[in-house]
């Protein structure tokens, strides 16, 4: 395992070079960073790289979700060549890489003149590539690498953001995927599809029940409503027909 430098060979077309780092995630955040630097700085164990890399995350807002050395003898000055490079991607959405590239073609090499940007803040140089999302026309963060010669920067950058996204591709979108594991998840469908018919009959079923339980409890209360008005009713015609009695027994 090693940096692959050689898809990115003197001459390249600026087209050829945006679009092998044209390199789309399906989601981004502080998790998704963090799996993008351990794994950046495991595979420069891997690779025994032969000089320390300083590893960043930075989304296009300043928030800094990864920032490490790969192993100790980092310095200061790979800090600064970093904010450099990074600035130059979340100013033009391009990879350092490309810029520098662009200037090459330029009749200049004078950043100042050439992109009206100072060199002190900007750095043409490999290293920072965009982080994309799919649907969306825009850069979201910035995987910069510093330590290495500027094409094995950009191409380390360039690996690790790959690994990342076929990583996390749905195994249904593998064009060549077992037949049977098709055949297994039409079948855990159709049983999910089931058990979620029955339950809704059972659901079905207990309201019903329920429905009935308090249609008969109405008409239980409605019938000793009626009995009790009844019990009145007959209290209060006895009542008069002995008041009444009474009343013609006294005149008597």
């Amino acid at each position: 395992m090693s940096i692959n430098t050689n898809e990115f060979p003197p001459g390249l077309s600026l087209e050829d070079v945006a679009s092998k780092e044209n390199i789309q995630l399906s989601k981004f955040d502080s998790d998704i960073a963090w799996k993008i630097g351990t794994l950046a700085k495991q595979r420069a164990i891997d690779y025994r790289l032969s000089r320390p890399i300083l590893i960043d995350i930075t989304t296009t807002d300043g928030t800094t979700y990864f920032h490490s050395p790969s192993r100790p003898s980092t310095v200061k000055d790979n800090d600064i060549w970093v904010e450099r490079k990074r600035r130059t991607v979340f100013r033009f959405g391009f990879s350092s890489y490309y810029m520098g590239q662009k200037l090459k073609s330029k009749d200049t090499k004078n950043l100042e003149e050439a992109f009206y940007i100072s060199s002190i803040d900007y750095a043409v140089h490999g290293g920072s590539v965009p982080i994309r999302l799919k649907n969306f026309d825009g850069v979201v963060a910035a995987l910069t690498i510093s330590g290495l010669k500027q094409e094995e920067d950009h191409a380390f950058a360039l690996q690790i953001l790959e690994e990342v996204k076929i990583s996390r591709e749905p195994r249904y979108g593998n064009r060549h995927m077992d037949v049977s594991c098709i055949s297994s998840a039409l079948i855990v469908n159709s049983n999910i599809g089931q058990e979620e018919e029955e339950e809704e009959e059972e659901e079905e079923e207990e309201e019903e029940e329920e429905e009935e339980e308090e249609e008969e409890e109405e008409e239980e209360e409605e019938e000793e409503e009626e009995e009790e008005e009844e019990e009145e009713e007959e209290t209060s015609v006895k009542f008069r027909v002995s008041f009444t009695y009474k009343c013609f027994y006294f005149v008597e």
